[in-house]
């Protein structure tokens, strides 16, 4: 609008487009929505505690609506009091309406740029190890590795966005409850970071890194006295977007778009396998058990089926003109993908495929339901793809079959086919039977003493296999991650926890040497191994003993289905630098029948490996599966669109 000249107070029409108009008018609203949902959630929480009523006329229906759901829930703010409902355990693992905003976002983000170059040798030393290795698997043929003088994180840091802070319950592997303190927010990081890959002899510049996706950092079972946490617990509840830029003279030959993709596979599927759920970075802050940090117990099993799928647009033309596709279906969840055999030429294909996914938040995470036509020379090409919230399928049962419109790689309706479904939830038990027991065993190995040593560069890692799986989990064994091996007191399990206990021993060192005692003689005195000869009382834990152990930090999950009858093999692995295939050490086996019996179902024992001298301590625990519902709990259930499944969603019983 603007004033007519010459004509006081008068108005003329401006010649803005009405497409635009229409757009600020939805911003709007979309605004204005957000600001009533906040002050009805500071509403909810200062009503109590004023002794004013709990109602609040916001303008909306009760609850908070968006695109997909109504939520009925309350906020929880760092400064407002605790609402008693949010701290009751209702079976989530994540609050799935985080807390009012935090003014932690500003102070959060100088603190990572003031750490940030120490960030950056971290993550150098990360991209050298791990990524460099990987790389090499991914292209052997072109020989690309990582340069390691030529790798710099940069100068810019990650950036974080509106910090949200709530609590929780979780459940821990004994049974019982912690209370632990979640910021959650939206991470994005627009690197300018140097790393050089060389490509069959050619040098290709990663300049440029651009990371963004939902981080969630959880401070563990808090305690009423320093440092008030047991640990920290960092990861993505999806998977996060990730680009690449390439620059330099070597950078057309990643024009061929096979080489790009793979390189940024690689990256993916290292963040993916580190800090993706059910994946869990973590550090322990006092002397606990690091399992309990870095793999928490997941809620229960989603079992996914997808029975088929109808009118899916066609990307083969023959010379006749009648259009076909080779559908297959991928189920993503967090870290965890899922690919169906291909069905041939045809657009309403039956799959008939079952999947098991193990949950570590039900009321947050989500399942991805995408179909490709699969194309032997080019890439696949997409067909449609439909994103339903666990707790949506949850809550089918499983007499149910729904049918879902797919939707277009935008998220947006089109004419992308339908796909019919059914899901199943079982949460977890603590209980078993010897008869009837099946559902998730976790196997973890702390550490592996007396390992031979290999040279600096050698990688040690742990490859376990289990039998009786269910029909739907894959046979093929699983790994730990690759780690380095250091060395250690050889009659005493010593961990980053433990250095005040290092320090003594090398001032007993000193004072007995200060006597006249010989290496041997303060060997048997201290109880050290008695091949231990170069003892330093100024040095700590890689030279007051010759003993190599490696150690992992996260457990790994099989879904055994006759528990009882079921064997876990635990297979020690290395490889030198320079040595082109992996040895084996030794191996041992232990049975699930003796893990039963135990308390919380949960056995811990060191092993030696046959023929050798080799120790490895196990943990192994076994999680019962029941029938459930998440039915019953109104302070978490969700009221869900019909928009949110698409048009034409339908329901039918099996």
């Amino acid at each position: 609008m603007y004033l007519c000249p010459g004509v006081p107070g008068a108005f003329k029409p401006s010649k803005k487009p009405t497409q635009s108009l229409h757009n600020e008018v939805s911003e709007l609203r979309s605004e204005l929505k957000a600001l009533r949902s906040e002050i009805r959630a500071v509403h909810q929480h200062v009503a109590p505690a004023l002794g004013l009523g709990h109602s609040f006329d916001g303008g909306t229906s009760e609850g908070m609506a968006d695109g997909n759901y109504t939520r009925n829930t309350s906020f929880l703010s760092s400064s407002a009091p605790v609402n008693p409902r949010m701290t009751e355990f209702s079976g989530s693992a994540f609050t799935h309406v985080p807390g009012l905003p935090s003014p932690l976002t500003e102070p959060a983000n100088e603190i990572v740029a003031h750490v940030w170059p120490q960030v950056g040798h971290w993550a150098s030393e990360f991209l050298l190890k791990e990524v460099g290795p990987a790389v090499k698997d991914a292209l052997p043929a072109l020989g690309g590795h990582i340069d390691p003088d030529r790798t710099h994180l940069g100068h810019e840091p990650l950036q974080f966005k509106n910090i949200r802070i709530f609590d929780r319950k979780e459940r821990t592997s004994e049974g019982g409850f912690c209370d632990n303190i979640v910021f959650r927010c939206r991470m994005e990081w627009h690197g300018d970071l140097s790393v050089v890959l060389k490509i069959a002899g050619a040098a290709v510049g990663i300049q440029g890194l651009t990371l963004k996706g939902q981080l969630l950092v959880e401070l563990v079972h808090m305690l009423p006295y320093p440092p008030m946490f047991k640990g920290v617990r960092l990861f993505f509840l999806d998977p996060p977007d990730l680009d690449l830029s390439f620059s330099g003279a070597g950078s057309d030959i990643l024009n061929v778009g096979m080489i790009n993709r793979r390189i940024i596979d690689v990256f993916q599927s290292e963040l993916a396998s580190r800090v993706v759920a059910p994946k869990f970075m973590g550090f322990k802050m006092v002397n606990t058990d690091i399992f309990a940090i870095t793999s928490p117990p997941p809620e229960g099993i989603l079992r996914v089926t997808v029975w088929s799928a109808s009118d899916l647009p066609a990307m083969d033309v023959s010379f006749f003109g009648h259009g076909k596709s080779d559908p297959y279906v991928k189920i993503r969840c967090g870290a965890h993908v899922f690919k169906s055999p291909t069905v041939w030429k045809t657009l309403s294909p039956n799959f008939d495929f079952k999947v098991s996914l193990p949950i570590s938040s039900l009321h947050d995470q989500k399942i991805w339901v995408e179909l490709y036509d699969q194309d032997l020379i080019t890439r696949d090409d997409f067909l449609g793809k439909v994103a339903l919230p666990v707790d949506l399928l949850a809550n089918w049962g499983k007499q149910k079959k729904v049918t879902v419109q797919l939707r277009n790689e935008k998220g947006e309706k089109g004419k992308n086919g339908s796909v019919c479904m059914s899901a199943e939830w079982q949460p977890l038990s603590f209980e078993g039977d010897m008869e009837h027991t099946s559902g998730i065993v976790s196997v973890g190995v702390y550490s592996a003493m007396n390992v031979p040593n290999f040279g600096q560069y050698a990688r040690y890692w742990i490859s376990c296999s289990c039998t009786e799986l269910m029909p739907c989990a894959s046979s093929a064994p699983q790994n730990t991650e690759q780690v380095y091996a250091g060395k250690i007191f050889a009659k005493e399990e010593v961990d980053d926890a433990d250095e005040p206990l290092i320090h003594r021993l090398g001032e007993k060192i000193k004072t007995l040497r200060s006597k006249g005692l010989s290496n041997a003689e303060i060997a048997e005195v201290l109880d050290l191994d008695p091949d231990a000869t170069d003892f330093d009382a100024e040095a700590g834990f890689d030279t007051l003993c010759g003993v190599h152990v490696a150690r992992w930090r996260r457990s790994l999950q099989f879904l055994a289905l006759k528990a009882h009858a079921s064997a876990v093999t635990f297979r020690l692995m290395a490889q030198g630098a320079g040595h082109p295939k992996p040895v084996e050490l030794g191996s041992v086996t232990r049975h699930l029948a003796d893990v039963i019996p135990k308390e919380h179902m949960i056995l811990m024992d060191t092993v030696t490996l046959p023929n050798t001298k080799i120790q490895l301590r196990l943990r192994i625990q076994l999680r019962d599966l029941k029938q459930g519902s998440i039915a019953g709990k109104p302070e978490r259930q969700r009221t869900y669109r019909t928009d949110a499944l698409g048009d034409g969603c339908s329901v039918t019983s099996l």
